[in-house]
């Protein structure tokens, strides 16, 4: 339903209107169970160290190259790798290399592949809206996913705190002004977690690593999350594994939850000063 909502303003014009369909699908999706196993995947492939040299490779590999691996017996993240670089690397990071792909011959690859042709619709048709690598991802996921056994349980959810205006503190993170405001007072603050942050961190990506590990205790928290050995195993490697310049992120995660409710006070007390996030 949200990759059809993508389909254009007739198209949610004919279904009720803009207030309509968006209403409609956030409802529906907060009611609903969830999965970040393709997020974790794309976070993984994009960034753990043991891929490093799979990201630099496969920039450069060919088309017919990449669909190969992608079908083929590599660990799911390197397979990640190879149909990202397929369909295109258009935002190019510290981790991947840009590449011009050809989207259009990588789906029909999957499609030919023996994947459900409805599950290939749907991840073709959200790239194309999109250009995001995430609904590629998805059809790589799906064979584990339908083998193995799933059970549906909550997060456990971080306190949380709720501005003078209504306005959730878990708003105030890194990817906007106000909140990452707030992520540099709270380094300034005596906590545990800015103390581990500054003993181990150079003091130019310190904001950066904070706000990566406040996504991992807040940010990427679900009710009703799908929970399958898969998942769980690709999570967990990016909680702990994915934070460049640590190893072990297990330690400073700990911390975070800890003194959640110290960066709780920071956004209460700076929140009145943003007119907007």
């Amino acid at each position: 339903m949200a990759v059809a909502a993508l389909g254009g303003k007739r198209v949610r014009s004919a279904l009720g209107g803009e207030w309509t369909v968006a209403s409609f699908l956030i409802e529906t999706m907060a009611r609903t169970s969830k999965c970040r196993a393709a997020d974790d995947l794309l976070m993984l492939s994009e960034r753990h160290p043991a891929y490093a040299e799979a990201r630099q490779e496969f920039s450069t590999r060919s088309t017919p190259d990449l669909l190969a691996i992608c079908t083929g017996h590599d660990e799911l993240p390197s397979r990640a790798l190879a149909i990202w670089y397929a369909t295109g690397v258009f935002r190019p990071s510290r981790w991947m290399r840009e590449r011009r792909g050809e989207p259009r011959a990588a789906f029909d690859h999957l499609f030919e592949g023996g994947f459900p042709p409805t599950l290939i619709a749907i991840a073709r048709e959200g790239f194309r809206r999109t250009g995001e690598p995430l609904a590629a991802l998805l059809p790589l996921l799906w064979p584990a996913r339908h083998a193995e056994t799933a059970t549906i349980a909550d997060d456990e959810i971080p306190s949380e705190s709720v501005s003078k205006g209504g306005l959730p503190g878990w708003c105030l993170d890194r990817y906007s002004r106000a909140g990452r405001t707030c992520l540099q007072e709270f380094l300034r603050r005596d906590t545990a977690t800015g103390k581990w942050i500054a003993a181990n961190v150079p003091a130019a990506r310190r904001l950066d690593f904070l706000g990566d590990v406040l996504f991992r205790v807040e940010g990427q928290i679900c009710k009703r999350r799908v929970i399958w050995p898969t998942a769980t195993e690709l999570r967990r490697r990016v909680d702990f594994e994915c934070h460049p310049g640590c190893a072990d992120a297990t330690e400073v995660l700990d911390l975070m939850r800890t003194d959640i409710d110290a960066l709780n006070g920071v956004r209460a007390e700076r929140n009145g000063e943003f007119d907007h996030v």
